[in-house]
């Protein structure tokens, strides 16, 4: 890991951490906490980072769905835990 790189498992693990706290503890009064933590995904930062078509096929093989996220999903994402379909979910 690169020197600028190396805060991120620590620091997405405690943003974790709380939202699970947070989630937990204020289920009850109807308080839900979530944070979305996306994969790669299609930005102008990926395309500094992985200019070539070789390279964001290497990423993408590594993810679970083998495929890059793009902004949409994100946002797709964020409508459907403000919705009153995500009622359930209390923490991550």
């Amino acid at each position: 890991m690169g020197r600028r790189t190396a805060i991120m498992p620590p620091a997405t693990g405690g943003l974790a951490g709380l939202i699970d706290c947070v989630g937990l503890e204020y289920a009850r009064q109807g308080v839900r906490a979530a944070a979305i933590a996306p994969a790669p995904g299609e930005s102008q930062m990926f395309g500094r980072w992985m200019p070539t078509k070789e390279r964001r096929e290497m990423i993408a093989n590594a993810m679970p769905t083998s495929d890059i996220a793009y902004p949409d999903d994100m946002a797709r994402f964020a409508v459907f835990l403000f919705s009153d379909d995500a009622r359930r979910n209390h923490a991550r």
